[in-house]
């Protein structure tokens, strides 16, 4: 028998949709992974660099750096982590709501100990006003709620504080950071 020649590959099309879905995970996916608490700028850029390879945006890398500089320096992540917590990334729930099942991912759930448990979705969505973060708040606020429900009868325990994460392209490292961006 001889070797056959493998199909040719066809090029990956993104669809303009797909490229805000791309964004997304990417930006996710670095959030997911760097340190919280103490990141680096070297950290970030090649997580964003793996991250964007991932998925076929390598032209982003950039964009999805600045995001996640973004989101690092919000002020709901820094309220929820000032103090010695546990942090978890990604967390994966299903739990049965009636007839239904809602199924889903926490992007980030802090346990401050008793009476405290906190629940941070990040968005990549398009916003320039505290107007559009205002009506973002709203239009998400159902989400928040479900994830919230979720975890009570998962834990028991019933959320302090539940906030959204706005990770806009244009952020920088603080001068928390352990490195100076490089120019």
């Amino acid at each position: 028998v001889e070797p056959t020649e493998a199909a040719p590959t066809r090029p990956l099309i993104r669809r303009s949709s797909s490229r805000g879905a791309a964004i997304g995970t990417a930006t996710h996916r670095v959030l997911e992974l760097v340190d919280l608490k103490n990141p680096g700028v070297e950290e970030v850029r090649s997580l964003a660099r793996l991250a964007c390879a991932e998925q076929q945006i390598p032209e982003l890398q950039a964009n999805i750096e600045g995001r996640v500089w973004s989101a690092l320096s919000s002020d709901a992540l820094h309220s929820v982590l000032e103090t010695d917590v546990r942090a978890l990334s990604e967390v994966y729930l299903v739990v049965q709501d009636g007839e239904r099942f809602l199924e889903g991912y926490i992007d980030l759930l802090v346990d401050g100990g008793p009476g405290s448990l906190a629940i941070l979705d990040y968005k990549t969505d398009t916003v320039s006003s505290d107007a559009e973060i205002e009506a973002k708040k709203v239009r998400y606020a159902p989400q928040l709620t479900a994830y919230a429900r979720a975890v009570e009868q998962i834990t028991g325990r019933t959320p302090s504080s539940m906030d959204l994460v706005f990770a806009r392209p244009g952020g920088r490292p603080t001068p928390l950071t352990d490195e100076e961006p490089s120019t």
